[in-house]
Protein backbone atom coordinates (compact mmCIF):
# COMPACT_ATOMS: atom_id res chain seq x y z
CA UNK A 1 0.00 0.00 0.00
CA UNK A 2 2.84 2.38 0.88
CA UNK A 3 4.47 1.78 -2.53
CA UNK A 4 1.16 2.53 -4.28
CA UNK A 5 0.71 5.80 -2.38
CA UNK A 6 4.27 6.87 -3.16
CA UNK A 7 3.83 6.06 -6.84
CA UNK A 8 0.50 7.88 -6.93
CA UNK A 9 2.20 10.96 -5.50
CA UNK A 10 4.87 10.76 -8.21
CA UNK A 11 2.15 10.54 -10.86
CA UNK A 12 0.40 13.57 -9.42
CA UNK A 13 3.63 15.53 -9.50
CA UNK A 14 4.12 14.63 -13.16
CA UNK A 15 0.62 15.84 -14.05
CA UNK A 16 1.12 19.11 -12.18
CA UNK A 17 4.67 19.65 -13.42
CA UNK A 18 6.43 23.00 -13.91
CA UNK A 19 5.30 25.32 -16.64
CA UNK A 20 7.30 24.94 -19.80
CA UNK A 21 6.66 24.91 -23.54
CA UNK A 22 7.20 21.82 -25.66
CA UNK A 23 8.15 23.03 -29.11
CA UNK A 24 5.78 25.93 -29.81
CA UNK A 25 3.23 23.54 -31.33
CA UNK A 26 0.95 23.10 -28.33
CA UNK A 27 -2.59 24.48 -28.01
CA UNK A 28 -1.07 27.63 -26.47
CA UNK A 29 2.58 28.55 -26.45
CA UNK A 30 2.64 28.74 -22.65
CA UNK A 31 0.89 25.41 -22.04
CA UNK A 32 2.85 23.38 -19.49
CA UNK A 33 4.12 19.83 -19.84
CA UNK A 34 2.19 19.04 -16.67
CA UNK A 35 -1.08 20.34 -18.12
CA UNK A 36 -0.57 18.47 -21.38
CA UNK A 37 0.24 15.36 -19.37
CA UNK A 38 -2.96 15.65 -17.33
CA UNK A 39 -5.09 16.08 -20.43
CA UNK A 40 -3.35 13.18 -22.15
CA UNK A 41 -3.86 10.95 -19.12
CA UNK A 42 -7.57 11.75 -19.19
CA UNK A 43 -7.62 11.08 -22.93
CA UNK A 44 -6.23 7.59 -22.37
CA UNK A 45 -8.58 6.85 -19.47
CA UNK A 46 -11.58 7.98 -21.53
CA UNK A 47 -10.60 5.53 -24.27
CA UNK A 48 -10.07 2.68 -21.79
CA UNK A 49 -13.56 3.22 -20.36
CA UNK A 50 -15.04 3.42 -23.85
CA UNK A 51 -14.03 -0.18 -24.55
CA UNK A 52 -14.39 -1.42 -20.97
CA UNK A 53 -17.08 0.51 -19.04
CA UNK A 54 -15.95 -1.22 -15.83
CA UNK A 55 -12.34 -0.08 -16.22
CA UNK A 56 -10.71 0.95 -12.93
CA UNK A 57 -7.26 2.50 -13.16
CA UNK A 58 -6.35 1.41 -9.60
CA UNK A 59 -7.14 -2.17 -10.54
CA UNK A 60 -5.56 -2.35 -13.96
CA UNK A 61 -2.74 0.23 -13.85
CA UNK A 62 -0.91 -1.22 -10.83
CA UNK A 63 -0.52 -4.66 -12.31
CA UNK A 64 2.12 -7.15 -13.41
CA UNK A 65 5.45 -6.07 -14.83
CA UNK A 66 4.30 -3.68 -17.55
CA UNK A 67 0.99 -2.24 -16.32
CA UNK A 68 2.69 -0.12 -13.66
CA UNK A 69 1.62 3.35 -14.82
CA UNK A 70 3.62 5.46 -12.37
CA UNK A 71 6.58 7.83 -12.37
CA UNK A 72 7.26 10.84 -14.56
CA UNK A 73 6.64 8.77 -17.73
CA UNK A 74 3.69 6.55 -16.79
CA UNK A 75 2.62 5.93 -20.39
CA UNK A 76 5.89 5.86 -22.32
CA UNK A 77 8.19 4.27 -19.72
CA UNK A 78 9.97 1.04 -20.74
CA UNK A 79 8.05 -1.36 -18.51
CA UNK A 80 9.53 -4.10 -16.37
CA UNK A 81 10.49 -6.94 -18.66
CA UNK A 82 8.67 -9.95 -20.14
CA UNK A 83 4.89 -9.92 -19.52
CA UNK A 84 3.45 -12.18 -16.85
CA UNK A 85 0.09 -12.89 -18.51
CA UNK A 86 -2.02 -11.82 -21.53
CA UNK A 87 -3.25 -8.67 -19.76
CA UNK A 88 0.29 -7.63 -18.87
CA UNK A 89 1.28 -8.31 -22.49
CA UNK A 90 -1.15 -5.67 -23.76
CA UNK A 91 0.69 -3.11 -21.61
CA UNK A 92 4.04 -4.33 -22.91
CA UNK A 93 2.83 -3.92 -26.50
CA UNK A 94 1.57 -0.43 -25.64
CA UNK A 95 4.96 0.61 -24.28
CA UNK A 96 6.71 -0.86 -27.31
CA UNK A 97 4.32 1.02 -29.59
CA UNK A 98 5.33 4.26 -27.91
CA UNK A 99 8.98 3.32 -28.18
CA UNK A 100 8.42 3.18 -31.93
CA UNK A 101 6.80 6.62 -31.96
CA UNK A 102 9.99 8.02 -30.43
CA UNK A 103 12.17 6.09 -32.86
CA UNK A 104 10.19 7.47 -35.81
CA UNK A 105 9.37 11.01 -34.70
CA UNK A 106 11.90 11.91 -32.01
CA UNK A 107 12.06 11.75 -28.23
CA UNK A 108 9.30 14.33 -27.65
CA UNK A 109 6.76 12.10 -29.40
CA UNK A 110 5.57 10.61 -26.11
CA UNK A 111 2.15 9.79 -24.80
CA UNK A 112 2.54 12.23 -21.92
CA UNK A 113 3.28 15.18 -24.21
CA UNK A 114 1.19 14.85 -27.38
CA UNK A 115 -2.57 15.22 -27.60
CA UNK A 116 -4.43 13.88 -30.61
CA UNK A 117 -7.69 14.63 -32.39
CA UNK A 118 -10.65 12.28 -32.09
CA UNK A 119 -13.63 11.66 -34.34
CA UNK A 120 -16.43 9.16 -34.83
CA UNK A 121 -17.57 7.40 -37.96
CA UNK A 122 -21.22 7.08 -38.98
CA UNK A 123 -21.62 4.05 -36.70
CA UNK A 124 -20.25 5.95 -33.71
CA UNK A 125 -16.94 4.11 -33.66
CA UNK A 126 -13.87 5.94 -32.34
CA UNK A 127 -11.39 7.03 -35.00
CA UNK A 128 -8.06 8.82 -34.84
CA UNK A 129 -8.50 12.25 -36.42
CA UNK A 130 -4.96 13.42 -37.15
CA UNK A 131 -3.23 13.06 -40.50
CA UNK A 132 -1.60 9.69 -41.16
CA UNK A 133 2.16 9.69 -40.74
CA UNK A 134 2.21 12.25 -37.92
CA UNK A 135 3.31 11.87 -34.31
CA UNK A 136 -0.18 12.60 -32.97
CA UNK A 137 -1.73 9.96 -35.23
CA UNK A 138 0.87 7.40 -34.14
CA UNK A 139 0.19 8.10 -30.45
CA UNK A 140 -3.54 7.79 -31.05
CA UNK A 141 -3.17 4.45 -32.84
CA UNK A 142 -1.12 3.16 -29.88
CA UNK A 143 -3.84 4.23 -27.44
CA UNK A 144 -6.64 2.80 -29.57
CA UNK A 145 -5.10 -0.66 -29.98
CA UNK A 146 -4.18 -0.75 -26.29
CA UNK A 147 -7.72 0.10 -25.17
CA UNK A 148 -9.22 -2.56 -27.46
CA UNK A 149 -6.73 -5.30 -26.58
CA UNK A 150 -6.80 -4.56 -22.86
CA UNK A 151 -10.60 -4.83 -22.81
CA UNK A 152 -10.42 -8.14 -24.69
CA UNK A 153 -7.95 -9.57 -22.15
CA UNK A 154 -9.57 -8.20 -18.98
CA UNK A 155 -10.67 -11.70 -17.91
CA UNK A 156 -6.99 -12.62 -17.56
CA UNK A 157 -6.76 -10.38 -14.50
CA UNK A 158 -4.99 -12.15 -11.64
CA UNK A 159 -5.01 -10.44 -8.26
CA UNK A 160 -1.86 -12.33 -7.30
CA UNK A 161 0.22 -9.98 -9.45
CA UNK A 162 -1.41 -6.73 -8.37
CA UNK A 163 0.87 -4.28 -6.58
CA UNK A 164 -1.36 -3.69 -3.56
CA UNK A 165 -4.35 -6.06 -3.86
CA UNK A 166 -2.15 -9.16 -4.00
CA UNK A 167 -2.59 -11.46 -0.96
CA UNK A 168 1.04 -12.54 -1.39
CA UNK A 169 2.47 -8.97 -1.43
CA UNK A 170 3.52 -8.94 -5.08
CA UNK A 171 6.28 -6.40 -5.71
CA UNK A 172 7.17 -5.65 -9.33
CA UNK A 173 10.60 -4.41 -8.25
CA UNK A 174 11.40 -7.96 -7.10
CA UNK A 175 9.59 -10.07 -9.71
CA UNK A 176 10.17 -7.87 -12.76
CA UNK A 177 13.88 -7.10 -13.18
CA UNK A 178 14.57 -5.54 -16.58
CA UNK A 179 16.91 -8.37 -17.61
CA UNK A 180 14.51 -11.20 -16.71
CA UNK A 181 14.20 -13.63 -19.61
CA UNK A 182 16.75 -11.85 -21.80
CA UNK A 183 19.27 -13.80 -23.87
CA UNK A 184 22.80 -12.79 -24.74
CA UNK A 185 21.82 -12.38 -28.41
CA UNK A 186 21.75 -8.78 -29.61
CA UNK A 187 18.32 -7.96 -31.02
CA UNK A 188 17.78 -5.78 -34.09
CA UNK A 189 14.79 -3.76 -32.91
CA UNK A 190 12.69 -2.31 -35.71
CA UNK A 191 9.17 -0.98 -36.04
CA UNK A 192 6.36 -2.28 -38.22
CA UNK A 193 3.17 -0.38 -39.02
CA UNK A 194 2.59 3.34 -38.81
CA UNK A 195 0.46 5.69 -40.92
CA UNK A 196 -3.03 4.33 -40.18
CA UNK A 197 -1.85 1.34 -38.11
CA UNK A 198 -0.31 1.10 -34.63
CA UNK A 199 3.39 0.34 -34.46
CA UNK A 200 4.72 -3.08 -33.52
CA UNK A 201 8.28 -3.46 -32.24
CA UNK A 202 10.01 -6.59 -33.50
CA UNK A 203 13.42 -8.27 -33.75
CA UNK A 204 14.47 -8.17 -37.40
CA UNK A 205 16.95 -11.00 -36.79
CA UNK A 206 14.12 -13.51 -36.54
CA UNK A 207 11.00 -11.76 -37.83
CA UNK A 208 9.94 -9.59 -40.76
CA UNK A 209 7.42 -6.81 -41.32
CA UNK A 210 5.35 -7.95 -44.29
CA UNK A 211 2.54 -5.73 -45.55
CA UNK A 212 2.43 -4.09 -42.14
CA UNK A 213 2.21 -7.40 -40.25
CA UNK A 214 5.01 -8.95 -38.16
CA UNK A 215 5.64 -12.61 -38.95
CA UNK A 216 8.34 -15.21 -38.42
CA UNK A 217 11.07 -15.56 -41.03
CA UNK A 218 11.19 -13.74 -44.34
CA UNK A 219 8.38 -12.17 -46.35
CA UNK A 220 6.97 -14.13 -49.26
CA UNK A 221 7.61 -12.86 -52.78
CA UNK A 222 4.06 -11.51 -53.06
CA UNK A 223 4.45 -9.47 -49.88
CA UNK A 224 6.09 -6.10 -49.39
CA UNK A 225 8.80 -5.91 -46.76
CA UNK A 226 8.26 -2.68 -44.79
Amino acid sequence: MLKFLMNSLALGQMLMGPRDSLDGETDTETESIGFVGARRWNQLLHLMVRFNPEFDEKKYFSYGCNCQFFGDRPMSGPGGGPPMDPLDRTCREYRNCQKCTRMKFGDECRGEFVRYSERQDEQGNFKCGDEAGTCARAICECDLRFAKNHAEKKESYNEEIHSFYSPSNFDDRVYCPANRGKSNRVADRQCCGGNTKPFLLYDANVKSCCDGVVQDGQCEISQHRR
